[in-house]
């Protein structure tokens, strides 16, 4: 299907990962249609993300007292050609419905990921979600190029260039110990702070909530190590994109944060405990390193995470020791310097 469009409504409501994953398609529709205009709809606490993007003609925020009839009267007064749900759920499928006219949506490949949940059987060759949302696209004619994530972030922003500062020209490494789900939590992460922040040549730089900081008595970890810089709850999604890109090596749980630092090229050491790369949300590009225990048969435990471990051992976390994260980071910062 290929026809004149003047207007493209793209859906994703979140999350904050997943809206990351879709900046491959907003680079392949402006390579190949470079007028036609692109509207987002997104749930407005995501907005910053994307805020600074100039792919993005028009922004649609869903708030929470906002209901879908009314972000749908004011998205057909846009007049948009097509929708592209790449969010294919309920309220996606609604919002499109009432919206009216033409609309792709993407396959989210429900069947087979819950057949690696329930019955443990990976697929030979696994797809990443940004490889699932790209095929939207072939069905009106648009060629595929570049595969990998891109966020356009403000930069210098003055609170990143404060935290830049208190850096002090060190190899940084960004630590993002936090994630939704417990069962997407290693267990080690002051350990793994305390450990790097001895090394002189580093300044290591925690992100995450305020509730991170508390979970992981952050506070004691400042008192004791002067190379490691707070900015949890500090940052708004923009900052923590812009800080993030600043970042040499960014050392995550499997979370949203950890497809910013692959889409503002910032090498990842990614953490997978109760999910797995197979379900589709691997950091994309090349010279990622994943840390995992894939002899465990437990694995994947679910889609997501989950708020314990449904067996009570956590052995997918606890059996990632300190000594092997510590060399990783090491090892990848050695390389990145080759």
């Amino acid at each position: 299907m290929r026809f004149p469009l003047h207007r493209i409504l793209i859906i994703r409501f979140s999350s904050l990962g997943d809206i990351v994953l879709t900046t491959p398609v907003l680079s392949n529709l402006k390579r190949s249609m470079p007028q036609t205009e692109i509207g987002y709809v997104l749930k407005a606490g995501y907005l910053d993300i994307l805020k600074h993007d100039p792919r993005i003609s028009y922004f649609f925020p869903l708030s929470n007292k906002q209901s879908l009839w009314g972000l749908a009267r004011d998205i057909r007064q846009w007049r948009p050609d097509i929708v592209i749900d790449l969010h294919a759920n309920l309220r996606s499928y609604l919002l499109s419905f009432l919206v009216g006219g033409k609309m792709i949506r993407y396959d989210k490949q429900r069947d087979q990921r819950r057949a690696l949940v329930k019955e443990k059987r990976p697929r030979s060759e696994p797809t990443h979600t940004i490889d699932l949302y790209l095929k939207t696209l072939t069905r009106i004619g648009v060629p595929i190029g570049d595969r990998n994530p891109k966020l356009i972030v403000d930069d210098p922003d003055p609170i990143v260039e404060e935290f830049m500062r208190h850096a002090g020209g060190k190899k940084l490494i960004g630590i993002n110990p936090g994630a939704r789900h417990h069962t997407k939590k290693w267990v080690y992460f002051p350990q793994l702070v305390e450990r790097l922040s001895k090394n002189p040549d580093y300044a290591v730089i925690l992100f995450g909530s305020v509730e991170d900081r508390e979970s992981l008595i952050a506070d004691h970890i400042f008192m004791r190590e002067k190379n490691c810089i707070d900015t949890m709850g500090r940052l708004d999604l923009s900052q923590l994109a812009t800080l993030i890109r600043r970042c040499d090596l960014f050392v995550t749980n499997d979370t949203g944060p950890m497809h910013i630092a692959a889409a503002t090229g910032t090498k990842v050491v990614a953490i997978f405990g109760g999910t797995v790369p197979e379900l589709g949300f691997w950091p994309y590009g090349e010279r990622h390193r994943i840390i995992e225990t894939p002899s465990l048969k437990c694995r994947p435990c679910h889609l997501h995470g989950q708020t314990q471990c449904p067996l009570d051992h956590f052995h997918c976390m606890k059996n990632i020791s300190v000594d092997r994260v510590y060399h990783t980071v090491i090892e990848t910062i050695e390389q990145l310097e080759d």
